[in-house]
């Protein structure tokens, strides 16, 4: 009865070892410093291991009156930025917000952002749910 008892265990050990759930994460999470009452902007990679695509919904911040997902473009020479309502994360792949392309925007600062000084970005996916980021301010 105890070597059955001992091969149980030892296949669920080896069960939930294979078969861990692999995450959504979000990386490398960066702003540039901007001045209190000004805009400024978060950048990340988020990396989906996972076999399903996810979408980012919204990012919010205590630092900012409001953050919004924004998309850089150039169109016939205009740059513009864009609000996105959401923004899709492949699966099995990895999504850079990076100067240029897709951004948070913080309007409204609360603070000045200055170099070394850090603070918490929420990231909220339709299926992931809620991660929080640690931001870290760079110089340029």
């Amino acid at each position: 009865m105890k070597k059955l008892a001992v091969l149980l265990l030892a296949g669920l050990v080896l069960l939930s070892a294979c078969g861990e759930a692999k995450a959504l994460t979000v990386e490398n999470a960066w702003a540039r410093p901007a001045p209190a009452g000004g805009t400024g902007g978060a950048f990340f990679t988020i990396h989906n291991p996972t076999g399903q695509a996810d979408r980012l919904l919204s990012a919010q911040s205590e630092v900012a009156g409001m953050a919004e997902l924004h998309l850089s473009k150039m169109e016939n020479g205009v740059a513009s930025m864009v609000k996105q309502d959401y923004v899709e994360v492949p699966a099995g792949g990895d999504l850079s917000f990076a100067p240029g392309g897709y951004h948070v925007m913080l309007m409204g600062l609360k603070q000045e952002l200055k170099p070394g000084d850090s603070f918490p970005l929420m990231l909220t996916f339709e299926k992931a749910g809620l991660l929080t980021v640690q931001v870290v301010v760079q110089a340029p």
